[in-house]
């Protein structure tokens, strides 16, 4: 069973326009059905009438930018009073408008119902430690604070509107996932930058008294990550004394006699070691006046000027365990991660999978240190003698062409050096990772 158009084209058509110039329009169809109890679900089925998100095009009239919209009205277009009706009149509207969602399709099952996704921004303040050129110190090297350095930021949010079929889904299942960041890259965004940050919802029903749920997922975007690097500052320090206005470490008297401590270990001085919380002193200005200071990462008033460091054995444990160098080769995409192994030697991996082992290697003649490696079409070299084992900073990376070094064609960075040091940080991971797709939010936006 099924409708036919009757006559030779639309009954009738029509054009509005809005100020903002969109264009609507309304086509009307006279159908006739085939049998005595066909009603207006057997009618909008009829073959012939133009279907979901088709264009106007009827004749000479055509409108590329309309199209037809899923709404539509079938009433009976005219019969006897008594007999069964067998013409309709259908009417469609196509429109220049955009809407919220897909309507590729009737939605039969409000749970079938697409989700409807938007976003903004979220305005906040917060406190700076650091701007575009290093951290926000005064000339005596103490932290600003308070509401003048106090900045506007934005984040942005992004809404997820979804049907769900049981509890578990509306109210427990983000519950569970509430304050979490993505440990999966998503919607094009790295790891630990989207959080959920709020899930309402709603009952509702359908049919007679199905139960569903209506739920919105509030995800905020952060593109610099949600974790923090807190600028290291206190008011202890790792054993030591102000000398030439430097912080020089100094060993910690040996242990006594006691019981379980060896005979050739009493008397016998202790280097400082950060992983001891003993080994920390009360931090004091030259005169020995008690003070809060920037740290270097390492437990140590930091120090802008710091020594040339000519070996590897210069550097204490602490140093930094894996380093990267962007614009590897030609493609600043393929970055080279070098991982510690022993003395100045790193494991290298780059973005395609291949790995070699690196060695730095300090050249006295030249007073600069050089990065050495098969993958290396042409001999790097690090532009700067002077670098820091601890803490994150950073150092160019230069050609050797022709006996020096010439800046390469794309900027590569070494995170370890420069030619002074940066003060400590220390990344906190406040949020958990999570699984968002877990949800069933779409992969892409």
């Amino acid at each position: 069973m099924a409708g036919e158009i009757w006559g030779s084209g639309p009954r009738t058509m029509s054009c509005t326009r809005d100020d903002e110039g969109h264009r609507e329009y309304k086509i009307a169809w006279i159908v006739k059905t085939t049998h005595p109890l066909d009603g207006p679900a057997i009618v909008l089925e009829t073959p012939g009438l133009p279907a979901v998100g088709s264009t106007w095009n009827f004749g000479n009239d055509v409108d590329s930018f309309a199209w037809c919209r899923p709404n539509a009205s079938v009433k009976v277009y005219s019969e006897k009073e008594g007999d069964a009706a067998r013409y309709w009149m259908v009417e469609q509207t196509f429109s220049t408008k955009p809407l919220l969602r897909c309507q590729n399709k009737d939605v039969l099952n409000p749970l079938l119902e697409p989700p409807k996704v938007s976003g903004s921004f979220v305005k906040y303040t917060e406190e700076a430690t650091s701007d575009l050129y290093g951290p926000l110190l005064n000339s005596a090297f103490e932290r600003f604070r308070g509401p003048q350095v106090e900045f506007d930021a934005s984040r942005q949010q992004v809404k997820i509107e979804q049907n769900v079929g049981t509890q578990y889904q509306a109210i427990t299942l983000p519950a569970l996932l509430m304050d979490t960041v993505n440990a999966l890259p998503m919607w094009g965004v790295l790891p630990r930058c989207i959080k959920l940050s709020g899930a309402p919802w709603e009952r509702l029903y359908h049919s007679v008294c199905t139960v569903y749920y209506k739920r919105t997922l509030e995800f905020d975007v952060r593109f610099n990550s949600f974790d923090r690097e807190i600028l290291d500052e206190g008011q202890r320090a790792l054993s030591g004394k102000w000398n030439g206005g430097k912080w020089r470490l100094v060993n910690l008297p040996g242990p006594t006699a006691a019981a379980g401590v060896p005979d050739e270990e009493v008397g016998v001085p202790i280097a400082p070691n950060r992983t001891k919380p003993g080994h920390f002193i009360a931090l004091t200005d030259a005169k020995g006046n008690l003070t809060k200071m920037v740290l270097n990462g390492a437990g140590v008033p930091w120090d802008p000027d710091r020594d040339v460091v000519t070996t590897c054995s210069q550097c204490p444990v602490e140093a930094p365990r894996k380093w990267a160098v962007t614009g590897w080769e030609q493609n600043p995409e393929n970055n080279l991660d070098l991982i510690y192994v022993s003395g100045c030697t790193w494991k290298g991996t780059v973005a395609v999978g291949l790995s070699e082992v690196f060695a730095l290697t300090y050249v006295a003649a030249s007073s600069r240190w050089e990065l050495s490696g098969n993958l290396f079409a042409t001999k790097w070299v690090l532009g700067r003698a002077r670098w820091n084992c601890t803490g994150r900073n950073v150092m160019t990376l230069l050609r050797d062409v022709g006996g020096r070094p010439e800046p390469a064609s794309i900027p590569r960075e070494l995170i370890l050096t420069d030619t002074f040091s940066l003060p400590g940080r220390r990344v906190v991971r406040k949020y958990r990772g999570a699984n968002f797709f877990e949800l069933g939010i779409p992969a892409i936006l």
